[in-house]
């Protein structure tokens, strides 16, 4: 297991095996011919979750950072 997802596209790029990535990641590495995309069709969706002390559940940036996570 690779922590970085950095290291994980460049062990792609190394022939070393496959992985899921985000997108923004390996835009470079496809472009360059790099790596491939191996099923474009499938779609993997993130959860994002924010965690706050209750006290704090009215404060106007976690309020706007739930009204962004929510859009």
């Amino acid at each position: 297991m690779i922590p970085d997802l950095r290291a994980v596209l460049e062990a792609i790029e190394n022939n070393m095996g496959i992985s899921a990535l985000p997108t923004y990641l390996i835009r470079d590495s496809i472009e360059a011919g790099k790596t491939k995309m191996l099923f474009p069709q499938l779609a993997v969706e993130n959860t994002i979750y924010l965690a706050y002390k209750m006290e704090n559940q009215d404060h106007p940036h976690v309020l706007e950072i739930l009204r962004w996570l929510n859009r």
